[in-house]
């Protein structure tokens, strides 16, 4: 299993992600990140299924029976002139924004009033969503009077896309 803890490594480093960050993914310690990629521990069957969600792999190329990594599924798009890479990102559907110095990860799990979200409409944007009994209403970031009002039967209109999770600053 030592290729295991090889291909486990050089994903985590090179998607960004710390081991403790990793472990808080799974359900696992900083420790038994560490001891899965130098060998001295083997992860359940479960956990081996986590991994390869969030890394958008197979078992099999985590394993060493397949020596080519899934190509992860991404598109490059602009926001006010900011080149974007927009990345498909396994465990509970996260995506992975990357603008100039800042990486947004977002996600396509149910979103309230008040979530800042990303929504494809004439190109990308991020809004403030409010919702109320008769629709939605998207406010922009940069004008607070710039507001967008959909009723029910307009919400088909919009295509948001998933809600703004964290934002990471790129050193």
């Amino acid at each position: 299993m030592k290729l295991f803890g090889e291909r486990l490594k050089t994903l985590r480093i090179e998607t960004e992600i710390g081991q403790k960050e990793l472990g808080e993914m799974i359900g696992k310690s900083r420790s038994t990140i560490a001891n899965y990629e130098n060998g001295s521990r083997e992860p359940s069957f479960e956990i081996l299924v986590k991994i390869c969600s969030i890394f958008d792999v197979s078992a099999d190329y985590l394993l060493g029976r397949e020596a080519k990594k899934i190509t992860k599924d991404y598109k490059i798009t602009t926001i006010d002139e900011h080149e974007l890479i927009i990345e498909k990102h396994g465990l509970a559907n996260y995506s992975v924004i990357k603008m100039n110095d800042l990486y947004v990860i977002i996600s396509d799990s149910e979103t309230k009033s008040g979530d800042l979200v990303l929504i494809e409409q004439e190109g990308y944007q991020f809004k403030r969503i409010h919702k109320s009994e008769t629709g939605l209403i998207l406010q922009s970031l940069e004008d607070k009077n710039d507001v967008d009002f959909y009723s029910l039967d307009e919400l088909s209109k919009i295509d948001i896309l998933g809600k703004v999770v964290e934002t990471r600053k790129i050193y």
